[in-house]
């Protein structure tokens, strides 16, 4: 694995595992009251450390929480982060894409972080979490303000 794939897996990564904390807050919040049996068993899956990243977004789109469009976006991160995680050795490079465009472009590069901070913004909400941290990086924090408006326009969560 090149260098760069080892930064960009260390990136999906940590973008999932963020994503992921907030999810397993929500999912605290929403089922302290009265829990059903599935629900008491997903928390304990959490605590244990044994709960998918994929059963706790589905649990999110099952109860409403999510849109669709948020529930394909977390699944196709779940899938990179997997492949690249899950990396074996072959004579062929993999071609990984992220929504139809090449991985290793500025492009896909800028739409996952753009994606993953208006995911993280959504669950912060649902969340109740009051951390206002940005997940963009400060050379893409300058810019972000056209970025949004255009990604905005192209794409809407």
């Amino acid at each position: 694995m090149d260098p760069d794939e080892v930064q960009m897996r260390g990136i999906l990564i940590n973008l999932v595992n963020a994503l992921e904390n907030e999810i397993e807050i929500i999912i605290r919040n929403k089922v302290k009251n009265k829990p059903s049996k599935k629900e008491v068993r997903l928390l304990k899956e959490i605590e244990e450390g044994f709960s998918s990243f994929k059963s706790k977004f589905e649990w999110l789109f099952r109860k409403g929480l999510i849109t669709r469009e948020q529930r394909e976006i977390m699944d196709e991160l779940r899938i990179l982060r997997n492949r690249h995680t899950h990396y074996h050795r072959s004579k062929k490079r993999p071609k990984y894409k992220y929504r139809g465009l090449p991985l290793m472009t500025n492009v896909s590069i800028q739409n996952i972080f753009l994606d993953c901070n208006s995911l993280l913004v959504s669950l912060k909400k649902l969340s109740g979490s009051k951390i206002k941290w940005d997940i963009l990086p400060l050379g893409m924090q300058r810019s972000v303000g056209i970025l949004k408006l255009l990604y905005q326009r192209n794409k809407k969560l």
